[in-house]
């Protein structure tokens, strides 16, 4: 006895597939917190508010390279300032990420998420983040993309 509709079943799962892929895509990148504009001046803007917790994108001169500290031992630590003057403490995780091969001087553009700090605020997060908490961060240097 041969059975009827079998054929219709495979590709009527692969649309329902497709379609439920393409609405949590589309929902993932439409979380609140996805929103936000690449610039100096939003990290600027962000330390005269006081304000912690948001994605910034920020380009900048390394201006120290700072030991590692015991308690995050993963982390690169290194210091940027950015045209505008204000001087931010970037974090990497090398747990997560591969290290960087900087040295002071060197222009680097960071994504991340910015805490506020009376000195002009530190940069965390600049990774890859699977959790769909944050966006991805990351760290660029001399045309390559470190996440």
């Amino acid at each position: 006895m041969k059975r009827k509709g079998r054929k219709t079943v495979i590709p009527a799962a692969a649309i329902v597939f497709v379609s439920i892929s393409l609405v949590a895509g589309w929902s993932w990148h439409s979380l609140p917190s996805y929103t936000f504009e690449p610039g100096n001046h939003i990290a600027e803007k962000a330390f005269y508010e006081q304000r912690t917790g948001i994605v910034v994108e920020v380009t900048g001169k390394i201006t120290r390279i700072l030991g590692d500290d015991e308690t995050d031992s993963d982390y690169q630590w290194f210091e940027i300032k950015t045209p505008n003057g204000q001087r931010i403490l970037v974090g990497h995780n090398n747990g997560v990420s591969d290290p960087i091969p900087f040295s002071v001087l060197d222009e680097v553009t960071v994504r991340g998420e910015y805490a506020w700090t009376e000195k002009g605020g530190t940069i965390r997060g600049t990774q890859r983040d699977n959790s769909l908490n944050r966006r991805h961060g990351w760290i660029a240097l001399n045309d390559k993309r470190y996440d």
